[in-house]
C-alpha cells in the first residue's frame, strides 16, 4: 500500500469515527460518543504526524499528545494554540464516561465531540 493509500484508509477510518460521535450524541448515547470522540481525535492526530513522516512502533496517549502539539502547534503553528490541552482533555472525558458513574453531561459530550472536527 502506497502512502497515499494509507492516508486515504486513516482518512475514511477517522471520518467514520467522527461520524460515530455525532450519531451517538444525537441519540442521546454521550458516554459512548465521548469515547468515540477520543478514539477519532487521536487517530486524527496520529494521521497527521504519520504524514509528516513521523513514525512510532507503539502509539501512546501521551507520545500522541506531546509529538502532535510540538510540530503542529508550537513549531509549525499549523494548529491553533487553543488545540494545545485537547487530547488530554478528551481523554479525560474520556476516563469519566468510561469509569465514572453517572459518567458525562450533555455539554461536555458536546465539546468531545466537537474537538476532533475543530482538527
Amino acid at each position: 500500500m502506497s502512502m497515499r493509500e494509507a492516508r486515504c484508509v486513516w482518512n475514511q477510518h477517522v471520518r467514520r469515527l467522527t461520524q460515530s460521535c455525532e450519531l451517538r450524541l444525537a441519540q442521546g448515547l454521550l458516554d459512548s460518543a465521548v469515547n468515540r470522540a477520543y478514539s477519532a481525535l487521536s487517530q486524527a492526530a496520529i494521521c497527521a504526524l504519520e504524514h509528516r513522516g513521523i513514525r512510532r512502533c507503539e502509539w501512546t496517549h501521551k507520545g500522541v499528545h506531546s509529538d502532535f502539539v510540538q510540530i503542529f502547534v508550537r513549531r509549525r503553528k499549523l494548529v491553533p494554540a487553543s488545540f494545545d490541552g485537547a487530547l488530554p482533555s478528551v481523554l479525560h472525558l474520556r476516563h469519566m464516561a468510561d469509569y465514572q458513574q453517572p459518567g458525562v453531561s450533555q455539554p461536555q459530550a458536546e465539546r468531545a465531540v466537537d474537538a476532533p472536527m475543530s482538527l
